[in-house]
């Protein structure tokens, strides 16, 4: 049995190394805030694995039931706050919140109640306190998800919550398995003590969330991989021609066939139109957006495209004509004399 555990440990090392090289990459190449709390997270897991995988086959005597059940309990005390501190910096992009300053006195509380535990003399049932703020925080963690999803009325963030449900949810269940199991090995340790304890000193159920959480954490970040791999980020040249495509639909101009950038765009004329000042079009709010244009720009383009002259524009605007030449010249535009 020891050493059907003890390979698992090593399992669970390579399915955690696999997933934080995966989480590491996708950091690397987007240089999000997410990936980097994934990648910190995995590599907390990671750590305690081989923490607990080093005490498994050199640290332990023969029979550790009834002492020393923590071992190295600054080590344990850091990962442990951690962990729950990444969970909370995850859960709180998934639900786009901001994290306040005032936040750290929960996981000061946390640091404070381990340390008083973890100097406390060893039984099984200072081991139970000592992991006990894992799944409380976690019960909190699940609480606050839900009340915020259906309070939340923005949809953008609610379709994001909703995608991560399952995971919520199976944080929830797997952390209900570890309390329930933990507290059966407190009542009745004689019957249930197996050499799970002596190789991991955590049950199977952590196993398994540990295990849930990699496995999630590769796929999405897999995801996210082949995603920034196959979308291509268009360039100015192919976003401006899309837009150009959709004003030749909208408004009648015809594209020229030389037609590459924006200064050649704006160079062309639009559709006769009246000397009056007609209604901005749709598509010049499309360039804006595309281009990022300042609402003088805009305007000064629509004289342009309006076969104005720089005058009739100066008088319309009420500017005056280095204003005008200043904005054509930085966006490469010939104004008409």
């Amino acid at each position: 049995m020891a050493s059907s555990m003890f390979f698992l440990g090593i399992s669970l090392t390579v399915v955690c190394s696999f997933s934080l090289s995966m989480a590491f990459l996708l950091y690397v190449k987007s240089k999000k805030n997410i990936h980097l709390y994934i990648s910190l997270l995995l590599a907390n897991y990671l750590v305690e694995l081989v923490e607990l995988l080093y005490i498994a086959r050199f640290c332990l005597p023969a029979d550790t039931r009834y002492f020393d059940l923590i071992h190295f309990p600054v080590l344990r005390i850091f990962t442990t706050v951690s962990i729950l501190l990444l969970d909370f910096l995850i859960l709180l992009h998934i639900m786009s919140l901001k994290f306040h300053k005032s936040y750290l006195l929960l996981f000061a509380a946390v640091i404070l109640f381990c340390g008083y535990t973890a100097w406390l003399p060893q039984t099984l049932l200072t081991v139970w306190l000592f992991y006990l703020p894992r799944q409380i925080y976690h019960f909190g963690y699940c609480v606050m998800f839900l009340l915020r999803r259906f309070l939340e009325k923005d949809e953008a963030v609610q379709k994001r919550m909703e995608c991560r449900s399952v995971l919520i949810l199976g944080v929830f269940l797997l952390s209900v398995s570890i309390l329930l199991e933990d507290s059966l090995l407190i009542s009745h340790i004689q019957i249930y003590f197996t050499d799970m304890l002596s190789v991991t000193e955590r049950n199977f159920s952590e196993n398994i969330l540990w295990l849930f959480i990699m496995l999630y954490s590769t796929v999405y970040c897999m995801r996210e991989l082949e995603r920034s791999g196959t979308a291509k980020s268009p360039g100015v040249t192919e976003r401006f021609e899309t837009v150009s495509a959709r004003t030749a639909d909208r408004s009648g101009i015809v594209k020229s066939p030389g037609l590459a950038n924006p200064a050649e765009m704006m160079k062309f004329p639009g559709p006769a139109v009246s000397r009056q000042s007609p209604a901005q079009p749709d598509y010049l709010t499309e360039i804006a957006e595309k281009f990022k244009f300042t609402p003088r720009e805009i305007q000064i383009l629509h004289g342009i495209l309006c076969d104005k002259t720089t005058a009739e524009i100066c008088g319309e605007l009420n500017i005056s004509i280095g204003t005008v030449k200043t904005h054509t010249h930085n966006r490469g535009v010939s104004e008409t004399q």
